[in-house]
């Protein structure tokens, strides 16, 4: 299992040359593995869900306030 099949795991779809470009220097490095990708990209995802949520909490509060 690479970097491919962590981020099909995580975000349903294939890698993207970009993401393949990031992770292959930890990989080849010995540094990152399936696991350890899927956590990190886990946890990136959930930030960027988080931002957008709160992004749109704002954007609410702004509009209750016009």
């Amino acid at each position: 299992m690479g970097i491919g099949d962590a981020l099909l795991e995580v975000r349903g779809r294939p890698s993207t040359p970009l993401e393949q470009a990031t992770w292959d220097p930890q990989v080849k490095a010995g540094k990152a593995w399936f696991a350890p990708i899927v956590s990190k990209e886990r946890t990136q995802l959930k930030a960027a869900l988080i931002k957008a949520a709160e992004g749109k909490l704002v954007c609410a509060e702004l509009a209750k306030a016009i």
